[in-house]
């Protein structure tokens, strides 16, 4: 086990490549968020929406959650990952062969037959993330973030510029197909030459292997039920609303899942393994994991509410004309999100503090009810599944972090004092003074700006303000000059 100096500096160093990376892919999936919205209909992406988010939730199959479980293991032998290899593949073959078969039936079930080529070819996903997920685990467990920051922007990179390709030859369905499906084949490849680990025979590996695969399913009942969000929810709407409706709400959507997804989940394979290095010390575990809320409480969900705060010229910006009310769904969904990137630092420690069957048991009933309350809004269209979407986030928030103070005999106030610091005194400042800016009634290019400088100068104005702020900021800025130091 790494000594506390050093574990916290690859800890702040891979945050720092993991950040850095993710705020490339952010700038990437925006740049194909504009381009793309304006070579293709609403209805397009409204109807690929629906495939893609079934195949998130396949591809949540195909890992079982042994990613995750990989990754909090205190020892893995190569004989073990290579049996989890096999596992997974396994479950990659078997959700892509299912996919496949029920190309046709959801084509006739939306009404939309050139769903059927989609959906085949989407198939390969799950298969290709099934046959490399362990290279990408084991570049993880050996905390060379790098690698797999080239690899996921890279691997983007190429999807927008085929994509891109695609649609200046024509092509409409077919353009975002072949967005998805190369960049997830490009950084398959980019994450198995940099792992260099050659499989081999699993061997005796069964009682190791046995604990991995226990955790596992734990994470996996967690996994799965926060896909179920988006892999219900937008299948859904599509039921009874429009492609133009779904596509409004999908592309909205996108645009604050994006941060949650790059940022937070993505901060999940530097988290677990330091926490689980600190397991049994209880007052460093502690420390580590209000460090790391930092990151999810001043960066994420500041920048959502921001993104709450100045939804229509955003979308206006970024997504070019058409698109109005996806600027509206974004002011309600990144509400919900930011609460989201909150709620998901406990998943963090849920894990990493080896307790991911009470994260499970919290999981199984409580994300089930968001998604149960984001149906309930069906009759009122995309606006009522965004709105109840978001109040089940803001209730869950809570409920989770008193649930992971529960399992790791934390104080209540301990887990919750790092995240409502940042988001009522930081966050909603910021976002208040954004929202000052529209009063300007100015073009939607100039609105964005002057909103962006004034969130800023009402995040500076509350952390000169209020001392707990002003010292939450310093320990950002202390573990930024952590990340920069060479080894």
């Amino acid at each position: 086990m790494a000594d506390g100096p050093s574990l916290s500096a690859s800890g702040a160093r891979g945050s720092l490549v993991t950040l850095v990376s993710q705020g490339g892919l952010i700038a990437i999936q925006f740049a194909s968020l504009v381009v793309l919205a304006h070579l293709l209909t609403p209805d397009v992406f409204g109807a690929v929406a629906v495939v893609s988010a079934i195949v998130t939730f396949a591809t949540a199959i195909v890992f079982f959650g042994l990613p995750m479980a990989t990754l909090q293991a205190t020892t893995l032998s190569s004989g073990a990952a290579s049996a989890l290899l096999i596992i997974n593949a396994a479950l990659g073959f078997a959700a892509g062969l299912i996919l496949f078969a029920s190309a046709g039936w959801l084509a006739a079930l939306y009404d939309t037959p050139e769903l059927t080529a989609v959906c085949r070819i989407l198939a390969a996903v799950p298969v290709v993330q099934g046959l490399t997920i362990q290279f990408r685990q084991h570049l993880s467990r050996d905390l060379r973030f790098g690698a797999i920051a080239v690899a996921d922007v890279l691997g983007q990179v190429c999807g927008l510029a085929v994509a891109v390709i695609v649609a200046m030859a024509g092509g409409t369905y077919s353009v975002l197909t072949a967005q998805l499906l190369t960049a997830t084949v490009v950084q398959a490849l980019i994450v198995v030459a940099a792992a260099r680990w050659i499989p081999r025979s699993p061997g005796n590996w069964r009682s190791e292997v046995k604990d991995v695969v226990r955790t596992g399913m734990h994470i996996f009942g967690m996994n799965l039920t926060l896909q179920a969000s988006r892999a219900v929810t937008v299948p859904a709407l599509g039921l009874v609303a429009s492609p133009v409706a779904v596509g409004q709400y999908d592309r909205a959507q996108q645009l604050v899942a994006t941060p949650v997804a790059l940022a937070i989940d993505q901060m999940q394979r530097v988290v677990v393994p330091v926490l689980t290095r600190v397991r049994g010390e209880s007052a460093r575990l502690l420390n580590y994991i209000q460090a790391f809320q930092l990151i999810a409480a001043y960066g994420t969900s500041t920048a959502l509410l921001v993104a709450a705060a100045l939804g229509e010229p955003l979308v206006e910006v970024v997504l070019g004309p058409g698109w109005e009310t996806a600027g509206v769904l974004v002011q309600l969904l990144a509400v919900g999100a930011a609460a989201r990137a909150l709620a998901q630092t406990n998943q963090w420690l849920f894990i990493g503090g080896g307790h991911s069957r009470a994260g499970f048991r919290l999981n199984l009933w409580a994300q089930p009810a968001i998604v149960a309350l984001s149906l309930a809004g069906l009759p009122w269209g995309a606006s009522g599944v965004a709105i109840a979407s978001t109040a089940g986030w803001l209730a869950f928030w809570p409920l989770s972090t008193a649930a992971v103070a529960r399992a790791m005999s934390f104080p209540l106030a301990s887990l919750m004092s790092v995240s409502v610091r940042g988001a009522l005194l930081f966050a909603l400042p910021a976002a208040a003074a954004a929202r000052f800016a529209l009063s300007f009634n100015a073009t939607p290019v100039t609105s964005l700006a002057i909103g962006i400088a004034f969130a800023i100068t009402g995040g500076l104005l509350s952390a000169a303000v209020f001392p707990g702020v002003r010292k939450d900021v310093g320990a950002v800025l202390g573990y930024l000059r952590i990340a920069l130091q060479r080894t």
